[in-house]
């Protein structure tokens, strides 16, 4: 069995039906215009990497936690296909025909069990939070080599890929969400939500396989005032002008590429 982008996210579906033991194992490749491909066969092809189970979401040793995203999605302007099951997270901009275009991404991260670490014990403060996103240079979201003779991975050569993260309501199921469903205005977000601090990230430059480690202490601190136990992050350009994008691998993507959220704790006595 193998099929193209276009027809994986159907495959994601149906193995999130089977029980966890003796699950198929998936594997992923790249051809050479830049399509990608998903198979349970291991010799589909020389280049077939084999795609791990998703993590577990939250890993604790002592005062130390990893986060990784429970849920996270590619949107994709005037996209109705669900995007969420790809193996990439991105903020970009472009344009077709004289229309511009975005993509923008979301993460959803579950800190309840650092939330209830800090509350069974008040002298644990917080000492540093870190978001930790890995350069994608695999998938072409941006026509790289076909349209263009960009490398993948992340561009600035049209403009500014500086991007936000931001945070926003938690109402979406990767497996569905698109651009119209996650900005549909019934989805409002939360005062408690809106009153956090947003995160600004500086560009890459012209380091297309720049990995980023981005201070987001600020924001967990706010969190653990709230209570709160969940937070969707929204990565966008801070800019919407020329072409310019980011690509990070998603949860999807084989253990070491995943997102992932790092905590440490201290003991203020």
């Amino acid at each position: 069995m193998e099929m193209s982008s276009g027809k994986c996210w159907l495959l994601w579906i149906c193995l999130a039906a089977l029980p966890l033991t003796g699950q198929a194992e998936i594997y992923k490749w790249v051809d050479d215009k830049g399509n990608v491909h998903f198979s349970d066969k291991r010799y589909a092809s020389d280049k077939a990497q084999r795609i791990d189970d998703v993590p577990q979401v939250a890993q604790q040793n002592g005062n130390q936690f990893i986060f990784h995203p429970e849920a996270d999605a590619l949107l994709r302007q005037n996209q109705t296909q669900p995007l969420g099951l790809s193996t990439a997270l991105s903020a970009g901009q472009w344009s077709q025909g004289g229309t511009s275009y975005q993509n923008v991404s979301v993460m959803r991260f579950e800190i309840g069990p650092l939330l209830e670490e800090m509350h069974r014990n008040p002298q644990k403060k917080l000492l540093r939070a870190t978001l930790l996103l890995y350069a994608n240079t695999d998938d072409k979201l941006y026509g790289q080599g076909v349209n263009n003779q960009e490398a993948p991975g992340h561009s600035a050569k049209g403009g500014d890929n500086g991007f936000y993260l931001k945070p926003a309501h938690n109402n979406f199921e990767e497996n569905t969400a698109t651009w119209a469903s996650f900005f549909d205005p019934n989805n409002y977000t939360p005062t408690a939500v809106r009153n956090l601090p947003s995160i600004a990230v500086p560009g890459s430059d012209q380091d297309n396989q720049k990995n980023y480690e981005i201070d987001v202490l600020s924001l967990v601190q706010k969190l653990m005032d709230a209570n709160l136990r969940q937070i969707t992050l929204e990565m966008r350009l801070q800019r919407t002008s020329g072409r310019a994008q980011v690509t990070f691998y998603s949860r999807e993507a084989e253990a070491s590429k995943r997102p992932s959220l790092q905590v440490e704790l201290y003991d203020d006595v």
